[in-house]
């Protein structure tokens, strides 16, 4: 679609330079030499036909110039909606991650995955762990800090019933993002960030994925929530998914109504997320938030370091 919208273009373009051709020959022919002046008075037919030639052409030319006008503003429509559309799908894995960890009220939107006996459980979840619900809205609005979700994971993820849900969640999200994809995938080829959009929403599934690989094996037979290395490494797909997700929707977002966005997701993110996006583009930083004094300094991952053994020679030598 957006090809025919630059062929419709380049279309009225070309005739536009035809047009502007024969003008140019008329004024210079009507120049006051004798030899084109007794040209044109003595082939009338000639001139008359070279006249409504030039009457048809800015014709063409204005009716291909609003037709790929109506066609830019058609696509631009349909490019809005599916931009929209495909958006939902890093939203969801973003919201499910969120309320994996931090609870929190439901959208009432199925794309949106976690229903309310899952929510049931995983506010139980946070009761038997001594965790309190955070709110992304008191968040998003600087009431409440960000929580320390590293740590939420390391204490969570070490309730069977909660590693369940999380699974299942986890699962619809992945198949959520999937569907909406696929259901949106033709029109958005025609897009002109269709690659890099695709792209990224490939990138969350995949860390999705992991996400669930590694719960799932927390939950195998005679697998260890406690295992520190397992804990890190969870910890670490998950923020990793996280910022994915938030990032890949900002931009899709932002393709769809670009003079009219606003990048909420960014009171979410944390300092040390930036690195993740570094590691995934090179150099390139999304988004630069900013920091107050009650937001964590980085994603910390201090408290599952093993302690320091001491140096050898240190210490008392009990004389």
């Amino acid at each position: 679609m957006g090809r025919r919208t630059t062929g419709a273009a380049r279309g009225a373009l070309g005739i536009g330079a035809l047009a502007a051709a024969l003008v140019l020959v008329l004024v210079l022919g009507d120049w006051p030499s004798g030899v084109l002046t007794e040209f044109w008075a003595e082939h009338a037919m000639l001139t008359n036909v070279v006249s409504s030639l030039l009457f048809l052409l800015v014709g063409a030319t204005l009716v291909e110039w609003w037709i790929a006008r109506q066609d830019a503003r058609r696509y631009r429509i349909i490019e809005v909606t599916a931009y929209g559309a495909v958006a939902r799908a890093p939203l969801a894995a973003r919201r499910a991650l969120w309320g994996l960890l931090n609870g929190g009220t439901g959208s009432g939107d199925a794309d949106f995955g976690i229903r309310e006996h899952e929510r049931t459980e995983i506010e139980a979840a946070f009761a038997r762990r001594g965790l309190a619900p955070a709110s992304e809205l008191e968040i998003v609005h600087r009431v409440a800090p960000l929580p320390p979700d590293v740590e939420r994971l390391a204490v969570l993820i070490g309730d069977e019933r909660w590693r369940r849900t999380a699974l299942t969640v986890i699962r619809r999200a992945i198949d959520s993002a999937r569907v909406i994809t696929a259901r949106w995938a033709q029109v958005m080829l025609s897009a002109q960030r269709s690659a890099e959009t695709l792209g990224a929403i490939g990138v969350v599934i995949e860390d999705l994925r992991r996400v669930r690989r590694i719960l799932h094996e927390l939950s195998g037979p005679g697998a260890d929530p406690a295992d520190v290395d397992r804990i890190r490494a969870a910890a670490i797909a998950w923020r990793t998914a996280f910022v994915h997700a938030a990032d890949a929707y900002e931009h899709i977002a932002d393709a769809a109504h670009p003079d009219t966005h606003e990048n909420w997701t960014e009171l979410l993110i944390q300092p040390a997320d930036l690195r993740v996006l570094r590691v995934r583009d090179g150099t390139r930083e999304s988004w630069s938030p900013v920091y107050g004094p009650d937001r964590p300094p980085a994603v910390d991952l201090a408290f599952l370091e093993p302690p320091e053994d001491p140096q050898p020679g240190s210490g008392s030598t009990g004389d």
